[in-house]
């Protein structure tokens, strides 16, 4: 992912690390949302998005379902 908007690391149970990469949210004139979209192959087959009422909200609650999934699967951030 080019130029990303923020990088999210951690050990996962088996000591390996995971990297989630978090893109720069962006909009659209078909969508009034901001999406981020979320870079993990540890965690994705394939990128997912994010959506959220401006940018700000958009990267945070990207950011707050990283660290949910990151809990759950036992993934401890670095």
């Amino acid at each position: 992912m080019e130029n990303p908007a923020k990088t999210i690391r951690g050990h996962n149970p088996a000591g390996e690390v995971i990297t989630t990469t978090l893109g720069k949210p962006v909009s659209s004139v078909e969508n009034p949302d901001w999406v981020c979209t979320l870079h993990c192959p540890a965690l994705f087959a394939d990128d997912k998005s994010v959506a959220g009422v401006d940018a700000e909200q958009a990267l945070e609650l990207a950011e707050m379902l990283v660290m949910q999934l990151f809990d759950h699967r036992g993934i401890k951030p670095i």
